[in-house]
């Protein structure tokens, strides 16, 4: 069974989307005035209810997330604060929308699209400066995903590197011994994974340039904002840190995730921060809900030597992890999807009903408002029923790879904690344990999720147990029988007898699952 972890959580339900300042009047004066400034603008701006106030504490996000070992990138964007261009809480406001749709708009998953891109900086000199990255970009990379993705899946022995779990269709291929091979599979949970890119590949492939000469603009200005950001030259001759053409596709920037951890990683919910107190290859991973399965801190690691130097680069995970901080307290996600999809910026809708603070969608339907699976509590010799039913639903509640399955675990699971009283519990371990398989398991949770639906769902009264029979898969007497008595009881009608030859005619082919 896999072990079971939770994330660094950060809710950033704080009173405030701005962090407070960071800076000492004393000793940073000019860096204290310009964070200074957001906070005041955007108190300004929120009481006149102006909901694009949250792109100017995206801005004071950025400058506090990046931290004081990139002095130079909060320098930076403090002197875009302080400049002459952004006098008016406006311009300041512009200068958000720039870095979000220039920062936000790699990182995320809806990508800044070729209509959008068309936003430029507040100070002329940047524009002018980004366009000398124009003819440096290359472009001649083909889609060629697959290459990529079986290199990394050698370098990680097919596992997701953050939550261990190996990859069913390409472990074969690891030329594992068949002990190794067993143990992974019996020690171990499965998840299909995908191929996790840091900066997307979108930067530099599927577009024709002459065609969206937009986008090119666009992807040039990035270049020269983390650039001058973080020092990070996209069109590093040295490959290290080439992000252009071929270079977007390079092992340092790209991860194997499963499929559900790879879907936060692109919803900026997700990300792998590190300190000076990091060692090499090490990560401290941060989320903005709870998530199963992932150790507090990780460790990226090779066993092949050829491979040592080719982990994902600490410096590409440092500007995901500001991104996805800064986009997250700054309250930032509700206001940028609604510009994303009405393409035009500068006449965003405010709606004083909006739910804020907003985090972002799960991949899964109610992961930002839950609590992690705690591990079992009970005795595997003295309560052995119990021991065996709850690993068996944690197991299914903890699986990434299918978001379904995974709920319906955490159902049964929480039933066996919450259950009333020492019998209801038992009955509950006794179903599960009866179950052969998966299959049976979620046709179990499906029941249990329908009771309660038909008792406490308001749309529901004067519904029975008896709209919903079909065929249910575990087919036996003592399961037929408790199921009975439990309809019976619960419709105040009288407790069936086994005996029962009206009980016997209905039960031989009646059985209870979900509509």
């Amino acid at each position: 069974m896999a072990l079971q972890h939770q994330v660094n959580f950060k809710p950033f339900l704080h009173n405030h989307p701005i962090p407070p300042n960071p800076f000492s009047l004393d000793t940073q004066s000019d860096m204290y005035r310009a964070y200074q400034r957001c906070v005041v603008a955007f108190d300004q701006e929120e009481s006149k209810g102006n909901a694009k106030c949250h792109y100017i504490a995206f801005v004071a996000c950025l400058i506090f997330y990046i931290t004081e070992e990139n002095v130079k990138g909060q320098k930076k964007i403090c002197d875009d604060i302080s400049s002459a261009e952004c006098q008016s809480d406006e311009q300041l406001i512009n200068l958000g929308i720039f870095y979000a749709k220039h920062l936000v708009g790699t990182f995320h998953k809806a990508r800044t699209t070729a209509k959008s891109a068309d936003v430029n900086h507040p100070i002329a000199q940047f524009n002018v400066d980004a366009n000398d990255w124009i003819p440096h970009i290359d472009l001649s990379t083909k889609h060629r995903h697959k290459i990529p993705k079986r290199e990394a899946l050698l370098r990680d022995r097919c596992h997701c590197m953050l939550t261990g779990q190996y990859d069913p269709e390409h472990i074969g291929s690891m030329s594992l011994s068949e002990a190794e091979l067993n143990f992974t599979k019996e020690t171990g949970s499965s998840a299909t994974t995908q191929l996790t890119h840091i900066f997307p590949r979108t930067l530099t492939e599927r577009f024709d340039p002459q065609e969206n000469s937009t986008k090119l603009q666009w992807i040039s200005r990035v270049c020269q904002l983390i650039y001058v950001l973080w020092d990070i030259d996209a069109r590093d001759i040295s490959e290290a840190d080439r992000l252009t053409g071929d270079g977007i596709h390079q092992l340092r920037n790209v991860m194997t995730l499963s499929k559900a951890t790879h879907s936060s990683f692109d919803e900026l919910a997700l990300w792998c921060n590190s300190n000076e107190r990091c060692k090499p290859n090490e990560y401290i991973v941060e989320a903005a809900y709870p998530i199963d399965m992932i150790s507090p801190r990780t460790w990226f690691r090779t066993r092949i030597p050829e491979y040592m130097d080719q982990l994902p680069s600490r410096r590409f995970l440092k500007v995901h992890a500001v991104v996805c901080q800064a986009f997250q307290r700054s309250l930032l996600e509700n206001v940028h999807r609604k510009g994303l999809i009405s393409e035009d910026i500068n006449n965003l809708p405010y709606d004083p009903n909006d739910d804020w603070p907003i985090t972002l969608s799960s991949p899964e339907l109610f992961n930002r408002h839950r609590e992690a699976l705690p591990h079992n509590p009970y005795n595997e010799q003295s309560q052995e029923e119990q021991y065996a039913a709850y690993s068996k639903c944690f197991e299914m509640g903890t699986a990434l790879n299918q978001d379904e399955e995974r709920e319906l675990g955490r159902v049964l699971v929480f039933l066996i904690l919450e259950a009333p009283n020492e019998a209801g519990r038992l009955f509950i371990c006794r179903e599960v344990n009866m179950c052969q398989d998966r299959g049976e398991l979620r046709c179990l949770a499906d029941i249990y999720v329908n009771y309660m639906v038909l008792l406490f769902h308001n749309t529901a009264k004067g519904s029975t147990f008896r709209d919903n029979y079909v065929l249910y898969p575990i087919n036996t007497d003592e399961h037929e029988i408790q199921v009975r008595r439990q309809m019976a009881m619960l419709e105040d009608d009288v407790i069936p007898n086994a005996n029962n030859d009206k009980f016997k005619k209905q039960g031989s082919t009646k059985r209870l699952s979900l509509a």
